[in-house]
């Protein structure tokens, strides 16, 4: 019955598409405002807008900006999943010249800052993910911004995110006539403690004695936390050893399961 009603009540338009209630409100101020800033928590689901925008919209041509490589390949293959997306060619590699026909332009900030030098896209849709990044003082700044400025002259539609930032640009907004919306509300729990640096905590609810080593506190806690769960990780070349650590444990967990 819950279902039912959660679905009537977030459902969008007359699909079968139903969203939270923050994405929901967030896609109707989009739909307002068309030219929108956006600070949300990350895993607010912030792409997952975009896609709905994008597929309840009638634009022709639209560029989509991501901060990293891997992120491009994963936003590509979540739109070639998205069969009310096939009407647009993907476009991810600076090897491909434009299309006339509807396409969607997946980039980098580097790759789509030289693409454009290169061609002049005619686009009314512009998505930049992680914007925030323009104000950061490493040497891809400049690139970000000049991206933000290629955006500003088409005078197109926007739909610029990023978690965390308090405010965007007065002078930026004014201009084009934008928007800017933060939100808090956090849709992944989230239970943060010092237990993984040698010391006793309370993890959700749950007591957890100190124990020497991190894999041995980060085994305990997954063996006792009941539900999905995030593990954060502190650099990226650690994230692969950690997630076949946890899927080792995971699995000796299944097979005393199937000998029971």
């Amino acid at each position: 019955m819950f279902d039912f009603s959660q679905k009537a009540y977030y459902y969008l338009n007359d699909s079968s598409i139903y969203l939270t209630k923050e994405q929901k409100d967030l896609f109707d101020l989009f739909s307002e405002k068309r030219r929108l800033v956006v600070s949300a928590p990350t895993s607010f689901g912030k792409s997952r807008v975009m896609r709905e925008i994008i597929a309840n919209n009638s634009y022709n041509q639209i560029i989509i900006i991501v901060p990293t490589n891997a992120l491009l390949s994963e936003t590509y293959f979540t739109f070639r999943m998205d069969e009310r997306l096939s009407c647009y060619n993907l476009i991810f590699s600076t090897h491909i010249k434009p299309i006339d026909e509807k396409s969607i332009y997946i980039f980098t900030p580097e790759k789509f800052d030289a693409y454009t030098d290169e061609y002049d896209i005619a686009y009314d849709f512009f998505v930049f993910d992680e914007v925030y990044k323009i104000d950061s003082q490493d040497n891809r700044s400049s690139v970000f911004s000049n991206c933000l400025y290629k955006a500003y002259k088409k005078k197109c539609d926007y739909y610029l995110i990023g978690p965390y930032f308090n405010n965007f640009s007065s002078e930026y907004l004014k201009k084009t006539n934008g928007y800017f919306k933060k939100y808090d509300t956090d849709i992944v729990q989230k239970s943060i403690s010092n237990y993984l640096y040698d010391c006793e905590s309370n993890v959700s609810g749950m007591n957890f004695k100190k124990l020497k080593g991190k894999d041995p506190r980060l085994k305990t806690i997954i063996k006792n936390i009941e539900g999905q769960t995030i593990v954060y990780v502190g650099r990226k070349d650690s994230a692969e050893s950690r997630a076949r650590f946890i899927s080792d444990i995971l699995d000796c967990q299944i097979e005393k399961q199937r000998s029971i």
